[in-house]
């Protein structure tokens, strides 16, 4: 097998996980790799795939939850952990008795997903949107947690040299 083929580099790369919580992911990996968009969790039910990302200033969750209205959908934060739920209201189904079911995929009645964000956030700022099935989460960060740049006083700056053990 050529080795720059990406199921070879897969296998050849791959290291025992060291931790439970690298472990899981190592399995949620396999599952979602295998099963593709209808990625369920261990209970069985689907839950909808996210995107993760940040920038200086915020942390933004993106999820695919096609179907669901605004106001069948929650978004809640408790421990630095978003929390996306979803329910359908029950709909009965037009004669399912004189109807056998085969397979039932098209439509999640409920799901609840929990995001561990990357860095603490201004809970009293968050935004979400869902428009088109995918609903937007923008978490602003905390201002103590946000990147700034550090001025470096040196020689050039103040005509002298600064004493690495002093203390600014």
């Amino acid at each position: 097998m050529n080795p720059s083929t990406p199921k070879e580099r897969s296998i050849k790369n791959w290291l025992p996980p060291t931790s439970f919580g690298a472990l899981r992911q190592e399995v949620n990996d396999l599952v979602e790799n295998l099963l593709g968009d209808s990625m369920p969790n261990f209970r069985g039910d689907q839950v909808p795939r996210v995107d993760v990302s940040e920038t200086a200033d915020f942390v933004e969750v993106v999820a695919d939850v096609p179907g669901f209205k605004t106001e069948e959908v929650s978004v809640d934060l408790a421990d630095n952990h978003l929390i996306l739920t979803g329910q359908h209201p029950e709909q009965p189904t037009a004669s399912t008795e004189a109807r056998r079911f085969h397979r039932i995929e098209r439509r999640m009645s409920s799901f609840t997903r929990s995001v561990l964000l990357p860095c603490p956030v201004d809970d009293t700022r968050v935004e979400a949107e869902l428009k088109d099935g995918i609903l937007s989460v923008r978490l602003p960060k905390r201002e103590d947690v946000r990147r700034r740049r550090v001025p470096i006083r040196g020689a050039e700056s103040t005509g002298t040299v600064t004493d690495p053990g002093v203390n600014f």
